[in-house]
């Protein structure tokens, strides 16, 4: 029965068997390209930012408050108007009252390096004068 088993024309199937195993091979290379274009949209985050400002709900009436939309008069309007561009009511007027979406922290330190710019880093007298032999 050994000599039955060998006559079977078992070579010529096997290439193509391995034709069809290297097509389901070249199906998971196609998607393996698929899942890294996915992993090449969220390399560019520095859109991110313009994304959430245009996902900022804009304030239609700026005579209301945007918190409890009670009428602000015309004068505190002007004077209770937040950092994030929304205007408020007395109640609601300071940052931790509306929870507040402003980076108030980054935003104040870039202003104190714009004004205070870094003064020369050579030491001035004192210790600063080399020794003549």
């Amino acid at each position: 029965m050994a000599a039955p088993a060998a006559d079977l024309p078992a070579a010529a199937p096997a290439p193509e068997a391995a034709a069809a195993d290297a097509a389901p091979e070249a199906v998971p290379a196609s998607d393996a390209e698929a899942a890294s274009t996915p992993m090449a949209a969220p390399a560019s985050p520095p859109f991110a930012d313009a994304a959430v400002a245009a996902a900022k709900r804009a304030q239609a009436k700026k005579g209301r408050c945007f918190q409890c939309r009670s009428r602000v008069p015309l004068v505190k309007q002007t004077t209770n108007r937040c950092r994030c561009d929304y205007v408020f009511c007395d109640a609601h007027r300071y940052p931790d009252k509306h929870s507040c979406e402003f980076d108030y922290k980054t935003s104040d330190r870039a202003n104190l390096e714009k004004h205070n710019p870094k003064l020369n880093e050579k030491r001035k007298g004192g210790l600063s004068f080399t020794r003549i032999d």
